[in-house]
């Protein structure tokens, strides 16, 4: 499984959930919206309004959600 973060230029929580992972030693694939329309379109289509966005992507391709900036730090300070 891959673990895609979907972001945007200029976009704080953006740069801060990157970190956050980064940090933690979890290894991720950042996704820019601005060079993926195809992916913004995914999430309009799904009713996402804002980023970052982050999903598992299993090995046919499909996705699981698993949250904003804020789910993701709330669920790794559980972790610690």
């Amino acid at each position: 499984m891959k673990l895609l973060i979907f972001t945007k230029d200029y976009c704080k929580y953006c740069e801060k959930l990157k970190s956050l992972l980064t940090t933690n030693d979890i290894q991720y694939s950042p996704v820019d919206l601005g060079k993926h329309p195809n992916w913004l379109q995914y999430l309009v289509t799904n009713g996402f309004k804002s980023v970052p966005q982050a999903f598992w992507e299993d090995s046919k391709g499909e996705l699981t959600y698993i949250g904003d900036y804020s789910t993701i730090e709330a669920d790794i300070g559980l972790v610690k």
